[in-house]
């Protein structure tokens, strides 16, 4: 399989057709290697075509998620400024509280500048996974694209936890509001219509919407590297595993064209 360059010795009465045997060797040896790196650009572009797939997947992720987190914080902070309708007492009415030290403004306020922060982390780690992210991907070496997406899939895990939590504080400082402005009995209504709906909303979700589109046990979710029997035509090399057993390049390369 290795090929060696022809020889011009000429011997006996054979010495012209032995010549012109051996002058088409090399030939045949530049086609195959020729024939060989178009087979190992071909694969090395539908490797990253699918990538580019992946890529496109996640960016749409984290857009989404910035646009639903920038929402919410907007409404945490129109949550923030809204104060509850003055009871009376002592204090002036454009303070908004009954008492200096009143547990539902702690409550509240807590609630709402905590959605605040949640939802400005998902916004500035989705801008950071949106930007870098891709100018790893499209810019840089070797391998690079694979890098941003195992990158982007890591990030969008804690992305969505963080998001789930900025959620949670909102509707909690919605709820608290609702407490604080409302009669009580009126307030305990919507305290408690809040809460199932809440919950409602949860076990549809875990039992019913997460059961379409539940990845089977057997499969990962986890981007995988593109192999080709023991050879990544992403760094155009063999395999770790490979590496170990013995394995070449050339012969991984000879076995993809098989």
């Amino acid at each position: 399989g290795v090929c060696r360059p022809a020889s011009r010795e000429v011997r006996g009465s054979t010495s012209g057709s032995t010549l012109q045997l051996r002058t088409r060797v090399p030939g045949k040896c530049i086609m195959i290697q020729a024939d060989r790196a178009h087979l190992e650009a071909k694969i090395r572009k539908l490797t990253i075509d699918v990538r580019h797939k992946e890529m496109n997947f996640f960016t749409g992720n984290f857009r989404v998620l910035a646009k639903q987190a920038t929402f919410l914080c907007g409404l945490s902070f129109g949550c923030l400024y809204s104060k509850p309708t003055y009871r009376g007492g002592e204090f002036p009415v454009e303070n908004g509280w009954r008492d200096p030290d009143a547990y539902q403004e702690l409550l509240f306020c807590s609630l709402a500048t905590l959605g605040i922060g949640f939802s400005m982390l998902v916004m500035i780690v989705s801008a950071w996974c949106l930007i870098m992210g891709t100018d790893l991907a499209y810019r840089g070496d070797d391998g690079s694209m694979s890098r941003a997406i195992n990158g982007m899939y890591e990030e969008r895990k804690w992305v969505l936890r963080i998001f789930y939590c900025g959620l949670s504080c909102t509707i909690s400082a919605v709820g608290s509001l609702a407490w604080a402005k409302l009669r009580e009995y009126v307030s305990v209504y919507c305290v408690v219509v809040l809460f199932c709906f809440c919950v409602g909303t949860v076990l549809y979700v875990r039992f019913s919407v997460r059961e379409h589109f539940k990845f089977p046990a057997e499969n990962s979710r986890r981007p995988n590297e593109f192999l080709v029997g023991d050879y990544n035509p992403e760094f155009s090399r063999v395999a770790s595993g490979a590496a170990a057993k013995g394995g070449s390049s050339g012969d991984v390369q000879l076995k993809v064209l098989k």
